[in-house]
């Protein structure tokens, strides 16, 4: 038996985390989800995800079809989420994974907390957010300029680091595992509007490669773009 097996799965965790600390990206990753730590969760309810992250989303869809440079925006995100896992991130993941944990789920949930949290701290009404996202839409060449040059400074390597630190940040503090987990049933039920369609959420083994997907079933598409752009503009305002 080697040392590793030897290890108990909490002591893999404390190892993964120290070991993730220990990487120069951890500040960026850390300073990202500093917002996602303030409670309460439960104060967001579904009503209000669809109401505003879900009026928004929609709004983002008609706006593509309309605009060949919003369509063009949202494949760069698109390609800069969907890089697949460098070896060290992605065994990391798998050896200190909850039972039903995929970096799929794991990344959309605590994306779409953050954006939640930054709504709820807004002071704006969800009328107002939505309005002001609108607003941007029909004149987007500044913002998404400016969104673009963002995301540019993050490290290639974000995605993976930030899905790995919020598994091992789920199994060590019992309220970050409840905001992850509720946010994650709140994206579902905001957005996957009918039954027939894939949810990855449930899957095993589901990772970034899907956020690459471009066809219509692909209902997670729009709103993880949506919600990570806001984080990133968010980081840089």
């Amino acid at each position: 038996m080697t040392p590793a097996e030897n290890l108990s799965h909490r002591d893999l965790i404390i190892n993964t985390r120290r070991a993730l600390l220990g990487d120069p990206l951890s500040v960026d990753v850390h300073t990202w989800l500093r917002r996602a730590y303030v409670p309460p969760a439960e104060a967001i309810t579904a009503a209000t995800a669809k109401s505003t992250i879900g009026a928004m989303a929609s709004g983002l869809e008609s706006a593509i079809k309309a605009d060949p440079q919003i369509e063009a925006a949202l494949k760069g995100i698109t390609r800069f989420i969907s890089v697949p896992a460098a070896s060290q991130y992605a065994k990391a993941f798998d050896s200190i994974k909850r039972p039903q944990s995929n970096m799929f789920r794991t990344f959309a949930s605590i994306v779409y907390a953050r954006a939640l949290m930054l709504q709820t701290s807004s002071q704006k009404d969800s009328a107002t957010l939505v309005r002001e996202v609108q607003d941007v839409l029909n004149s987007p060449a500044t913002f998404l300029k400016k969104y673009l040059e963002m995301q540019e400074k993050l490290d290639e390597h974000f995605v993976a680091h930030l899905t790995t630190t919020t598994e091992v940040e789920a199994q060590l503090d019992p309220h970050f595992q409840r905001m992850l987990e509720h946010a994650g049933a709140l994206f579902v039920d905001a957005h996957l509007h009918s039954q027939g369609l894939r949810n990855p959420f449930v899957e095993a083994d589901c990772a970034f490669d899907l956020f690459g997907i471009e066809d219509a079933s692909a209902w997670w598409r729009i709103p993880i773009c949506l919600t990570f752009a806001m984080t990133v503009w968010h980081q840089g305002a």
